[in-house]
């Protein structure tokens, strides 16, 4: 999906190749190999001409001050993690966020062990360190972050707001 700044919405659909394409209203179609397609059907969303696709939003954080990343907060209807090595700082940092890093607490009463990763459907989770240390290595930091979130499986999904979680960096940190 591509999104557009100046009509402040999401215009496109990129990286498959129809034979044609056409929009009726707000649903999307396209023809491959003379078979259609609709790309707003809610039952197949991620299904490009037969192939299902895990859906990945990737992304960019920039401050004009060189910052410490603290943590992030995904409003979404569904856990998002990152893909392998899907998070990047402008100083060539890189880690990732995996399921448990999101895991707000653990329900254990003996006999069924149940994690919670999400309030509402916010979903949180502290930056890891730098790789290849997750636990005692560099703190993240930069003049940007990118990231890419990814789902776990096919499923529809909705996402609503990711925010960054920031300190301006000290010398001492």
């Amino acid at each position: 999906m591509v999104y557009s700044f100046d009509a402040q919405k999401w215009t496109r659909y990129d990286n498959y190749y129809p034979d044609f394409a056409m929009s009726m209203f707000t649903n999307l179609y396209s023809f491959k190999n003379g078979q259609m397609y609709s790309h707003t059907d809610k039952v197949n969303k991620g299904n490009f001409y037969g192939t299902q696709f895990q859906s990945r939003i990737k992304f960019q954080e920039v401050q004009p001050k060189v910052v410490t990343y603290q943590g992030i907060k995904i409003e979404c209807n569904k856990l998002l993690i990152t893909t392998t090595d899907g998070i990047e700082t402008s100083l060539g940092q890189v880690s990732d966020l995996i399921e448990q890093d999101f895991e707000m607490f653990n329900l254990n009463d003996g006999v069924t062990q149940v994690s919670v990763y999400d309030y509402e459907g916010n979903y949180r989770a502290n930056f890891l360190r730098a790789k290849p240390d997750l636990n005692f290595g560099d703190r993240l930091k930069g003049r940007y972050i990118t990231i890419e979130l990814t789902t776990k499986d096919d499923r529809d999904f909705n996402l609503y707001k990711v925010v960054v979680q920031y300190n301006i960096s000290t010398p001492n940190e």
